[in-house]
Order: C-alpha cells, then sequence, then structure tokens
C-alpha cells in the first residue's frame, strides 16, 4: 500500500509542475489536456502495479507472466483510455499532437516510476551494506 501511495505521489507532483503550472502561464487547456493524460497513463501503470506488488511472493514463472500480463495491460489500457479520453475532449479541428506529448510524457514517467517502485529480491550471497 506503501508503494501504492508513493506512485500516487510522484505522479501528482508530475501533474503539478506539468499541466497546471502550463495552466497558469498559457490556458487553461493545458490542465484538461494534461489531466486527461495522466489519468489514461496512470490508471494502467496503477494496475500492474498493484499486479507486480501481489507477484512478489510468487513462483518465478508467475512473476514472467506477470510481467508479460503488465505489458499488455500498460499499452492497451494507455491506448483505450488515450483514444477515449482523447474523443471526451476534443475541440473542433483541434490537432492530437499537444495530447499525445502529454501521453508520451506520463506514460514514460509512470513506467519509470512503477520500475523504480518495484520490489527486488535479494540475490543469496550478495553483499549487504552493515551499520558497524
Amino acid at each position: 500500500m506503501k508503494r501504492l501511495a508513493q506512485f500516487l505521489g510522484i505522479v501528482g507532483v508530475l501533474w503539478l509542475l506539468g499541466p497546471v503550472t502550463l495552466s497558469w502561464l498559457h490556458d487553461s487547456r493545458h490542465l484538461v489536456v494534461g489531466s486527461t493524460a495522466a489519468l489514461a497513463s496512470g490508471l494502467p501503470a496503477l494496475v500492474t502495479l498493484g499486479l507486480m506488488l501481489w507477484l512478489v511472493q510468487r513462483t518465478p514463472e508467475a512473476q514472467v507472466i506477470g510481467v508479460l500480463a503488465s505489458v499488455a495491460i500498460r499499452l492497451g489500457g494507455a491506448t483505450i483510455l488515450g483514444g477515449i479520453g482523447w474523443w471526451c475532449i476534443r475541440e473542433p479541428g483541434e490537432k492530437p499532437y499537444g495530447y499525445l506529448s502529454w501521453i508520451l510524457v506520463f506514460y514514460l514517467a509512470t513506467l519509470i516510476t512503477e520500475t523504480c517502485l518495484v520490489p527486488r529480491e535479494e540475490q543469496p550471497g550478495s553483499q549487504t551494506h552493515s551499520t558497524s
């Protein structure tokens, strides 16, 4: 649960630094487009992070299947939610380039965040740092 909260905090900070800040500096459209992109990329990432945290204590085979399923969930979810999001917020004649840029930013940021938050098992015989 702690790692899911960390994930939400990191994505929230990115949202504040990106779309919220640009909406104050330029126009409010950045807030709508960036927030939709954050949700479209963030929700599948939250699901896959939860899946990977659940699979930590499972067999290696289950973990491999989980990694493969995570790729499908993340890509499929971001694509489907991104398409639905664009369909809901687009304005007549608007090009999707800004929206796709925000999708890319949030997709990569959530991927990096998820990768950093997934716990790794320590290999037997590896050296650990002592506090002596």
